[in-house]
């Protein structure tokens, strides 16, 4: 995605490959195939190179070698953004229209955080991550 190959791929040799390399363990990544980011919260979004994923595969390879290990499976599934909303898109409509029977306010939006806006995709992408998992 956007940011993979300079903070994702990175982050995850240092806190997860490195650490783990010892145990061998396989590797499964689930990714949303798309082209495009909006800009959000944080981010002022862009092109995605959704194939920079692949890159996992060698860098596990070169992690498992330097271990001593066999290279592990590494298993990279994606998913567009319209089989996650044909799978769920009744749900999340379902989460997005819900309201507070006591002050008609969306019922699962985090108030607190001054950050938000009602126009987000927040629970959008609250139900991807979860799908993610």
């Amino acid at each position: 995605p956007r940011s993979f190959k300079s903070m994702a791929l990175p982050s995850i040799v240092k806190n997860i490959l490195l650490p783990n390399a010892r145990y061998n363990c396989d590797i499964v990544v689930h990714y949303y195939n798309m082209q495009f980011d909006e800009g959000g919260r944080f981010n002022r979004g862009g092109e995605i190179d959704a194939d920079a994923v692949q890159a996992l595969k060698e860098v596990s390879k070169v992690i498992a070698a330097n271990a001593g290990k066999s290279p592990p499976s590494v298993i990279i599934k994606s998913e567009t953004k319209e089989e996650f909303e044909e799978k769920y898109g009744d749900l999340v409509k379902k989460y997005k229209t819900a309201k507070d029977v006591d002050t008609g306010k969306p019922k699962y939006f985090p108030w607190k955080e001054a950050s938000y806006s009602v126009k987000t995709n927040i629970i959008d992408n609250v139900a991807m991550q979860w799908n993610s998992i």
